[in-house]
């Protein structure tokens, strides 16, 4: 029981705080006062405050909607090789205050293991802090080969106006998590981030059965009181909505093996990446353009192996 107060009191402060700043919640008195009352040593306390702020993810997520996005494997393994040469911190905005992306193997973003292999992350919830001092948080969820999960929390500063990379590496330069793990997965969750806000395809699922049906006889029904009432009871339903992204991608599939005898030739595969295209009256304007990554040379030269060049 009273190791579930500071839980019960981090409720509180998001609702007197709002769901926009991990710090107002955690740093809020009652909330530090219910983590002297139940935390031993500091060991003991820096536990507790991980777990709260995963549960400040977790109420921020319901706070704005529970936004579900689901990458199809085809469009998870394109984005893998997407660079975010060329952009600024400017260019990435989340969707939604907070966001939740399910990830699917072929994503191959990782988390290391101390005990054994890395293990492969299953899902993540982002949530962007506004300016001042405008910045995205990153839980991230991995699947352990017991069935266990493991979390891992991390920030990144977004500063207007500052080229992205140089965001990036400031950051890695001060993290004790740095490193390639960290680097791999946050490019992708920014490359599924500007797939999502800049016109990529998506399709809309409902995983509530009983408001599809709702929604099927809504769609039957003419104007009149009997629809609104229907409507009403719409609204108030979880219809479980979620976005799933590139549902028709297809994977980026390795070359054959060579067989024809001739001169070694390798196909190499070139990064995808963001373009500014212009739009706009007089074309005066810039969007941002997604070129998929794809393979360079002859279709039946072989691919370097053990090379970046692999597909992941």
């Amino acid at each position: 029981m009273f190791g579930s107060l500071p839980f019960l009191a981090l409720e509180d402060a998001v609702r007197r705080h709002g769901p926009t700043r991990v710090n107002d919640a955690i740093t809020d008195a009652e909330v530090q006062r219910a983590l002297a009352r139940v935390t031993g040593g500091p060991d003991h306390r820096e536990n507790y405050k991980l777990l709260c702020m995963e549960r400040w993810f977790s109420l921020v997520y319901v706070a704005h909607g529970r936004h579900d996005y689901e990458v199809s494997p085809g469009l998870a393994q394109r984005l893998r090789h997407t660079e975010l040469r060329g952009l600024s911190c400017d260019d990435l905005h989340l969707p939604h205050p907070c966001i939740q992306l399910r990830v699917p193997i072929e994503a191959g973003i990782t988390l290391p293991d101390t005990a054994g292999p890395d293990l492969p992350v299953t899902g993540l919830l982002l949530a962007e802090e506004p300016e001042p001092g405008r910045c995205w948080r990153l839980c991230v969820e991995a699947s352990r080969h017991d069935g266990q999960r493991t979390l891992n929390l991390i920030s990144v500063s977004l500063p207007a106006g500052q080229d992205l990379d140089t965001a990036l590496d400031s950051h890695e330069s001060k993290a004790q998590h740095a490193g390639e793990h960290w680097r791999a997965i946050w490019a992708w969750a920014m490359n599924v981030v500007l797939y999502a806000t800049s016109g990529g395809v998506r399709e809309e699922v409902w995983r509530n059965r009983e408001a599809r049906q709702l929604r099927d006889r809504l769609e039957k029904l003419p104007k009149g009181p009997k629809r609104d009432k229907l409507r009403e009871q719409l609204k108030a339903m979880d219809v479980q909505r979620r976005v799933v992204l590139g549902p028709g991608a297809v994977p980026l599939e390795a070359p054959p093996q060579g067989t024809t005898g001739r001169p070694l030739v390798v196909r190499t595969r070139v990064s995808g990446h963001w373009k500014r295209q212009p739009h706009g009256q007089a074309l005066a304007e810039r969007k941002l353009i997604w070129v998929q990554p794809y393979w360079r040379g002859p279709e039946d030269a072989t691919a370097p192996s053990g090379t970046i060049h692999g597909l992941v």
